[in-house]
């Protein structure tokens, strides 16, 4: 019984102590590329997956770039996209876009994209936060 009590405080002990030292580890962000590597790893084993069908990724790519100009561009061409994505028969739009200034230049681009984005009613934007002192 003396025996049991003594195991049971090591293992609680040792629990303890390696419980403490993975927080620390991981409170100064050194257990990050240990982390990203058996990220990594899982998706090497997992293999790749076929993309859902149903899904459309629409991407700013050099051709787009070419063709339209350099970024940023005009907030009338993603009023136009989410106008021609709703035709398409999309049902939600994800919009990896910071929009974080207003067009000063031109105000009724962003009223546009506005209007297009209340009129889908499907669209989702990214946000973005930063802490305080971080």
């Amino acid at each position: 019984m003396e025996k049991a009590k003594k195991t049971k405080k090591k293992e609680l002990l040792i629990g303890l102590v390696v419980g403490i030292f993975v927080s620390i580890l991981s409170g100064c962000n050194l257990l990050d590329g240990l982390e990203w590597m058996m990220y990594d790893m899982k998706f090497h084993f997992r293999g790749e997956l076929a993309p859902e069908p149903k899904i459309v990724i629409v991407v700013v790519d050099e051709q787009s770039l070419n063709e339209i100009g350099r970024w940023p561009w005009n907030r009338k061409y993603h009023a136009e996209l989410i106008d021609k994505l709703s035709l398409a028969g999309a049902r939600t739009i994800g919009i990896d876009i910071l929009f974080v200034e207003p067009n000063i230049e031109d105000s009724s681009q962003d009223r546009r994209l506005i209007e297009a984005t209340k009129a889908f009613g499907g669209v989702v934007y990214l946000v973005t936060w930063s802490s305080i002192g971080g």
